[in-house]
């Protein structure tokens, strides 16, 4: 591993990753790799990094409260993630992938292989909205790419989507992605993020409540599992059964979950066990 690729971990709970439907209340290890990327919704530089620096996956779970590792690798997973991952699976642990999805194919298939859950972070609906969030115009392509591989692998897939005013912020922008999301599983959560300037854009407004909850309102008329994170409880935080009984009430990244069947994680489309306080 160059010196420059600096691997920092700290333990999180496992929706503070927007995964809602993957082992719900659970604590995972997080480990984050430099991004390559300058995208402009994102909250901080390239150059910030939290949590402890690691240098090694030797007993990164040892003495750890964690069910398994999660990762953000926005652009290409370095060779020591993968190691981690492999080593993870090794021991029967489950593996998270946070990514933009903007991946070489054979990265892409090598590392679906070690993975258990992806959440795939769409930056627009647009080639336009891609090329000036990310300067990738053809983001969107490779995003979808990577969601399709994920379902046609029997991966969790979860997708989250910053709400930029002026850029992705439309009605029509937001039934785009739905629209490809149900074609795709319509029980794949979809969490709306609301943009909070800060590296870059700083000229822009942080995107307003209401505008959020139209979002989610248009959203949720085809997808049942639409969350917002700007919310600390609500019904837009909580998940539902389809007969509209509560099924986990959420305040902020604290879970209260019924006790459920089998059959009801299946209706929810659930990975993992679910954590009961």
């Amino acid at each position: 591993m160059r010196k420059q690729e600096k691997v920092t971990k700290k333990l999180v709970q496992i929706e503070s990753l927007h995964l809602y439907h993957f082992w719900p209340g659970h604590r995972f290890i997080l480990v984050s790799q430099p991004c390559g990327f300058d995208c402009l919704d994102c909250w901080k530089s390239r150059k910030v990094f939290e949590g402890e620096s690691i240098s090694t996956k030797a007993s990164l779970l040892d003495g750890a409260k964690a069910t398994g590792v999660a990762t953000v690798a926005p652009g290409q997973p370095s060779i020591f993630l993968l190691d981690l991952f492999r080593k993870t699976r090794s021991e029967d642990r489950p593996t998270v992938l946070a990514t933009l999805g903007l991946l070489t194919e054979k990265r892409l298939n090598g590392v679906l292989l070690l993975t258990d859950a992806v959440v795939l972070h769409v930056k627009g609906i647009s080639k336009e909205s891609y090329a000036k969030l990310t300067g990738i115009p053809n983001g969107l392509q490779l995003a979808f790419r990577c969601a399709k591989e994920a379902v046609h692998r029997d991966i969790h897939l979860e997708i989250a989507y910053t709400v930029v005013p002026g850029v992705n912020a439309s009605s029509h922008s937001i039934n785009v992605l739905v629209n490809k999301i149900n074609e795709l599983d319509a029980r794949i959560p979809l969490h709306l993020l609301r943009f909070l300037p800060s590296t870059y854009m700083k000229e822009k407004m942080p995107t307003r409540d209401r505008l959020m909850k139209n979002l989610w309102n248009t959203a949720s008329e085809t997808l049942p599992f639409v969350y917002r994170n700007n919310l600390y409880y609500g019904r837009a935080k909580n998940t539902y059964l389809p007969d509209g009984d509560l099924a986990i009430k959420r305040r902020g990244e604290n879970i209260f979950p019924i006790e459920m069947e089998e059959k009801c994680k299946t209706l929810l489309n659930i990975t993992g066990k679910v954590r009961h306080f």
